[in-house]
């Protein structure tokens, strides 16, 4: 019955192209893991109509569209779109997304302020190698996002000026590991591994 199928997993499948257009009738699906496989480009517009999706894995698939096609799931917690390189979007997309604890949109075209950082409230995870973050690292991430224990930068060379300092302090122990490696700091020159422990 598809009404009791709460988890589907389908990563490294060579064949998937027919089911995906089906998952609309998932109503109750939680978990959808389509990693690895050969699914349709257009597989977004379907998984758009899972509104009760948690967790959300389609690193390394051939899926484009945008990012916008997933406004309705606004229940996830897990969202890793890593190496979907035509993918598009902008992290304010998410913002309706208020569960997402970890987010992986690595090599992607996925674009976005670095400002939009703080919208992640529950985030503990956050991963944005090699995407076009722009801006100034907001102060206070740390107040607004308590849970973040990962922040990786890697490569987002449109960043600009310094790291916060109350970003680089840990007064109140809150361990964040920042990643900023291929970055660029306020004097130009590239740093590497910077971790607040």
């Amino acid at each position: 019955d598809k009404h009791i199928v709460q988890v589907i997993d389908l990563s490294g499948a060579k064949k998937v192209l027919g089911m995906v257009s089906m998952l609309q009738h998932f109503v109750n699906l939680t978990t959808l893991d389509l990693r690895y496989t050969s699914i349709d480009p257009d597989t977004l517009t379907h998984v758009g109509h899972c509104i009760n999706l948690e967790y959300l894995l389609l690193s390394k698939t051939r899926i484009h569209g945008p990012l916008k096609k997933l406004a309705l799931c606004t229940q996830l917690r897990h969202l890793d779109v890593r190496e979907c390189r035509r993918l598009k979007g902008e992290l304010s997309d998410l913002r309706r997304m208020t569960k997402l604890t970890h987010v992986f949109t690595n090599l992607t075209a996925i674009t976005g302020e670095a400002t939009d950082i703080k919208q992640f409230k529950r985030a503990v995870e956050l991963h944005f190698v090699d995407c076009v973050i722009r801006g100034q690292l907001p102060k206070f991430i740390r107040d607004e996002c308590q849970n973040l224990r990962v922040l990786d930068l890697t490569r987002c060379r449109e960043l600009t000026d310094p790291i916060p300092e109350d970003l680089l302090m840990d007064h109140e122990q809150k361990h964040i590991r920042l990643r900023t490696t291929g970055c660029r700091d306020m004097h130009g020159t590239w740093i590497t591994d910077l971790i607040s422990w």
